[in-house]
């Protein structure tokens, strides 16, 4: 096996580790990213449209936005990571925008559950042009990219000193001082869902193998206006502010009971579509010619003779929950970082529309200053990685998921916008029992995160943000706090619960 040694080691080549492994370059340090794909193309944020939230305008504040995330969150929320995004989200745009990357603000549209207009997106509204951008920029200051290269494993014991790979067919051993994770969510888990194909959740799982705490990992956020019928997009939410409503069967409004209507937070909205058995798109009140301007893919099959119903359904949008950071993104491991989508804590049991990217920015800088200012990489600490890679052996099998499409659709129907009791259950005992399934090596960290997020579901015997039990459909006071779950030294699962905000970790265990 080949060794690489570097001070920085930044896996994941999304807006979160490209923000990461700019920063740390910039602290002068010797900084490699690896990418599944092609950093700047793969991963979520290159897919999105590319909207941050951002404080903006003067009568705006720090506090205004606090209470927006806490609101929404459910005030489960850890307020130390509350008050680092709101605060650091007043300069992502002029960071941006010193980084050669133009953003414009959309003034005539605010995004639901948040108290002011705070959309900053690309002229383009592609991420990808934030991403490639990034990737530019930390090219040029001397970072390396290594694409198409395959996480397999963390190197640790107890500490983390880098990560096995897989690159041009190659096992590689990259040693680092300091390791960020940046990998994104769990999404491609789910059949329905707006995640790319390679964000499954390995991030996540390797640093939970190797004893990380992770944190809220209940809560799955599904985006709501999504076009499963005739075609499958984005539909966004500007058009309901347009006109644009919701209907049942019957014809009837099914958001009409609520303030905000179609523009409630996702997690309202999702919740009171899963009522119905269908949810019909009713554009009738819109102009076409304002849908040819804000959505031209709809407005093609508005004009391609098409005559009948326009069906929205939710999709598996984001992982709440993750890996437990604090507010220097260091996990519970020392010499792993997290950043972005794969870390949790910070929305509580909802997020807001565009905090995601605004998040990647933030801590994706911090998690850069954080490991570029800490690294330790000496000839000591090398010797000593190399001697763990050696124990493990030199092949690392390459895992095909033969059973992952079955796993999908269960996770789909049993871990969706509302669970119960029996199906997470069912879901448990399927995965341990199922002849196939239960065999099947190839999809064992997917198994471990479902069984997990089912595990910490039948805990929270409440409703609450993104997490509805069907058994509980009340949210519960009892239950305003947080779980946590980790494996311990002698490979045993443990769960806790934290009753309170504060940002201590110390609870019961359960």
């Amino acid at each position: 096996m080949n060794f690489i040694v570097c001070d920085v080691l930044v896996i994941g080549g999304g807006e979160a580790g490209l923000r990461a492994a700019i920063e740390a370059r910039k602290q002068g340090v010797n900084v490699i990213l690896v990418s599944k794909g092609t950093a700047g193309r793969a991963g979520a944020s290159a897919l999105a449209v590319g909207t941050h939230s951002a404080i903006t305008l003067p009568e705006d504040s720090i506090q205004a936005f606090e209470n927006d995330i806490l609101k929404s969150g459910r005030n489960i929320s850890k307020r130390s990571l509350v008050n680092i995004l709101a605060t650091g989200s007043s300069s992502i745009i002029s960071d941006l925008k010193e980084l050669g990357i133009e953003m414009v603000f959309e003034s005539d549209l605010r995004t639901p559950g948040h108290s002011f207009h705070r959309r900053w997106h690309p002229p383009s509204r592609r991420g990808v042009d934030i991403t490639l951008g990034l990737r530019k920029v930390f090219e040029s200051i001397g970072g390396i990219i290594m694409d198409n290269t395959n996480v397999k494993d963390l190197i640790g014991d107890g500490r983390i000193y880098g990560a096995i790979a897989e690159h041009k067919n190659n096992n590689i051993a990259l040693i680092a001082g300091k390791t960020i994770l940046a990998t994104g969510g769990l999404g491609f888990l789910y059949r329905y869902t707006d995640n790319p194909s390679d964000v499954k959740g390995e991030g996540i799982f390797m640093a939970w193998k190797h004893g990380a705490t992770l944190i809220d990992m209940e809560f799955v956020q599904f985006y709501p206006y999504w076009l499963v019928h005739p075609r499958s997009f984005d539909i966004g939410t500007k058009l309901f502010s347009l006109g644009a409503v919701m209907r049942n069967k019957n014809g009837e409004r099914i958001m009409d009971k609520y303030p905000a209507k179609e523009l409630e937070t996702r997690d309202i909205v999702s919740r009171t579509m899963s009522l119905s058995e269908t949810v019909y798109l009713d554009v009738s009140n819109v102009p076409k010619e304002v849908i040819k301007n804000i959505n031209p893919r709809l407005y093609r099959v508005l004009t391609s003779n098409y005559q009948n119903e326009l069906i929205l359904n939710p999709v598996e949008h984001y992982s709440l929950g993750g890996i437990e950071i604090d507010e220097h993104c260091q996990t519970s491991l020392q010499g792993l970082l997290a950043c972005g989508e794969c870390t949790g804590g910070i929305h509580g049991a909802n997020r807001l529309g565009g905090n995601a990217l605004t998040e990647a920015l933030v801590f994706g800088k911090i998690a850069g200053e954080t490991a570029a200012n800490s690294f330790e990489i000496d000839k000591s600490i090398v010797n000593h990685a190399k001697k763990i890679v050696r124990d493990i052996g030199e092949h690392v099998e390459t895992k095909k998921n033969k059973s992952l499409i079955v796993i999908r659709e269960l996770v789909s129907k049993y871990l969706g916008v509302t669970r119960s009791v029996k199906g997470l259950q069912y879901l448990k005992d399927i995965l341990d029992n199922d002849d196939v399934i239960a065999n099947d090596s190839t999809i064992h960290e997917y198994k471990v995160l479902i069984k997990l997020i089912a595990s910490v579901c039948l805990l929270r015997k409440e409703s609450r943000g993104a997490h509805t039990l069907t058994d509980y459909p009340e949210q519960n006071s009892a239950f305003d706090g947080n779980f946590r779950i980790r494996l311990n030294q002698d490979l045993k699962e443990e769960i806790w619960f934290s009753k309170s905000v504060v940002e201590s970790s110390e609870g019961e265990y359960v």
